[in-house]
């Protein structure tokens, strides 16, 4: 059974437009995986934050006495599981004690009038976060008896101090002492986490928990917090801002912020959630913000690739290709069956006398022939069963063929008889005549290529059967003979069996 052409262009359009299907859908899904994750991302992050403020709650309200050496112990534990770079406590007698996570040292803060005291031998010009802080290696400014004035390196002592000789930095304890009043009075409207204002060794973010009288700092650099924050999610960045300027960002979308450093300009939020990477984008959420700072923290993840990820993957390679081969065979198999059972095309009217007339014109031909009668033998004036084959000779052959048209009234020279001499009752009665011819001598499953009409041209009747080509070998019968034609010019020809071997495999 030959496949017709026209179900090779339904095979590839098909085929095309499922491969489309799955290249944009990848790309919503792959947006949605973002988006999705993104929030997995935000909740587990505030959830730790969260975590980390009750832990620090829980420790502040356990009034267990210990000594120096063992409270520098359980703080240094809070500061590992909450990864601050620093803890300033506030007992309820209003003393103060500072631990620094990297260099291991206790610090007092002085008072107020201490701090003042001390800060007439410090530098007061300000500088950026980036300053000391990575010059030095120090997260946080050291103990006053371990810093110099300016952006000179501060050197971190070999082994941790085990008493409380040393003061914390005279800025950032006026800071703490200035701030802790106000703290302690909206401490539970306060933000998860805010920023401190600029200062010599740059900003630095806050967490307050409070309990039992006891008031305690988290301290992170924002670049440590930026790195802590997305630890355990390798998909997720995490941007620290301060007015929509970036300060902080994890991941890899480092070297962007420090090539904006390095040309003296300012990365912005804004350009970083628009940044994109061919046709992906970015999936940003923000969630820690202070009015009063312009402090955010957003969580972002580049949007997901899919239709990459899921081309290394040979399973998904496998599974497309066997999605794709089922699709052929079912169009193909729909094809060859459609192309058995198809019903010829039935025009709602008959063949116009304009079109008859442009086929007469064009006379016999590969796809034209004329019958001067349908049973009528003109020469024995006797109706006769050979014009009756003649005319379905014709019909075969253009069915085995490309399709033409039969006109019965018609002479070899294209004058219009009519078909008044085979003397049918009516048209119909010619028409079922014809029909039944080809029911019974051409076979029945042929009928629906035939469209069979009659047109009145100049007062006369003729019979037009329209053929198209059919998608099985038609054969002849008469008595107990088959016989094969093809259409050859004007004429039609008897195929012999060698013929008829080589022309039927282009209906396989």
């Amino acid at each position: 059974m030959r496949i017709p052409k026209t179900a090779y262009a339904v095979i590839a359009a098909t085929l095309l437009a499922v491969l489309l299907f799955i290249v944009f859908n990848t790309a919503i899904v792959g947006r949605l995986i973002t988006g999705i994750a993104v929030d997995f991302f935000v909740d587990a992050t505030r959830q730790s934050l969260l975590d980390t403020r009750a832990r620090m709650t829980a420790l502040l309200a356990d009034n267990t006495k210990l000594d120096g050496a063992a409270e520098s112990e359980v703080f240094r534990e809070a500061m590992r599981t909450s990864g601050a770079t620093g803890v300033a406590v506030f007992k309820p007698d209003g003393k103060g004690v500072y631990f620094d996570s990297l260099t291991g040292r206790r610090a007092n803060i002085p008072a107020l009038s201490e701090a003042d005291a001390q800060s007439h031998n410090a530098s007061s010009e300000s500088i950026s976060l980036i300053g000391t802080q990575k010059a030095s290696g120090s997260p946080l400014p050291l103990p006053a008896s371990g810093t110099t004035s300016g952006n000179s390196t501060r050197t971190a002592p070999k082994a941790p101090a085990k008493t409380l000789s040393e003061n914390l930095d005279p800025e950032l304890t006026r800071w703490l002492r200035s701030h802790i009043i106000t703290s302690m009075e909206v401490a539970p409207a306060l933000t998860l986490l805010d920023v401190t204002p600029e200062m010599a060794n740059g900003r630095l973010v806050y967490m307050i928990a409070n309990a039992g009288g006891s008031t305690a700092f988290l301290l992170y650099t924002p670049e440590s917090l930026a790195k802590n924050l997305v630890q355990f999610f390798p998909h997720a960045e995490a941007v620290i801002s301060v007015n929509d300027n970036v300060i902080a960002i994890s991941g890899g979308f480092i070297a962007d912020l420090e090539k904006a450093n390095a040309d003296d300009e300012r990365l912005t939020l804004e350009s970083i959630t628009k940044h994109r990477d061919g046709g992906y984008g970015v999936t940003a959420e923000t969630f820690i913000s202070s009015q009063s700072s312009g402090f955010a923290i957003t969580l972002l993840s580049r949007d997901v690739n899919l239709l990459s990820l899921l081309l290394r993957d040979t399973r998904f390679l496998a599974g497309t290709a066997v999605l794709l081969a089922t699709l052929f065979i079912i169009i193909t198999a729909y094809a060859l069956h459609a192309g058995r059972t198809r019903r010829a095309y039935k025009p709602n009217k008959p063949l116009s006398n304009s079109q008859i007339g442009k086929l007469l014109r064009q006379g016999e031909g590969d796809h034209v022939e004329f019958k001067s009668t349908l049973r009528f033998n003109l020469k024995s004036e006797k109706n006769d069963k050979n014009i009756e084959l003649a005319s379905l000779k014709g019909i075969t052959a253009f069915l085995n063929t490309a399709g033409g048209t039969l006109l019965i009234g018609v002479n070899d020279d294209g004058e219009v008889l009519g078909i008044a001499q085979d003397k049918f009752n009516n048209d119909d009665h010619a028409l079922r005549h014809l029909s039944n011819l080809v029911a019974d001598h051409i076979g029945i499953r042929h009928i629906n290529d035939i469209s069979m009409h009659a047109v009145t041209i100049n007062g006369k009747t003729i019979l037009a059967a329209v053929c198209r080509q059919a998608v099985e070998p038609a054969f002849l019968k008469h008595k107990e003979d088959e016989y094969c034609f093809v259409r050859q010019g004007p004429g039609n020809r008897q195929l012999t069996i060698s013929e008829f071997w080589q022309f039927s495999k282009k209906f396989l």
